[in-house]
């Protein structure tokens, strides 16, 4: 969005820019997957699997997405150990190697910055 807007960031912020995407000016690499969290929820997506899980680290739900592409059957009692494994190993990584304990959240805007 600040590419796009044509702002310089003002604070450090995690991501990259959707412009090359967008314009189809420069390369974009596709991920492997993709992480997010918001609150104390984790989400974790590959071109397998739909993990969601918490802070602490506890199972959510588990879709598997070529079988079930608009994750209608939850699969968590049968997710393999290791795709837990994966998607908790890449979270954490994501996270900078742990995740940001928020004790006194307050409202914050799209990109993590608080007012």
């Amino acid at each position: 969005i600040y590419d796009a807007a044509g702002i310089a960031d003002h604070e450090s912020i995690d991501g990259r820019s959707l412009a090359p995407l967008l314009t189809g000016e420069g390369a974009w690499e596709r991920r492997e997957y993709v992480t997010s969290r918001y609150n104390d929820a984790l989400c974790y997506i590959d071109d397998q699997w739909w993990v969601r899980t918490d802070v602490d680290g506890e199972p959510g739900e588990a879709f598997h997405l070529p079988d079930d592409p608009f994750c209608q059957e939850d699969l968590i009692a049968e997710l393999p150990a290791d795709v837990y494994d994966r998607a908790w190993e890449r979270l954490l990584a994501d996270a900078g190697g742990e995740l940001p304990v928020y004790d006194n959240p307050r409202r914050t805007d799209a990109v993590g910055l608080r007012y």
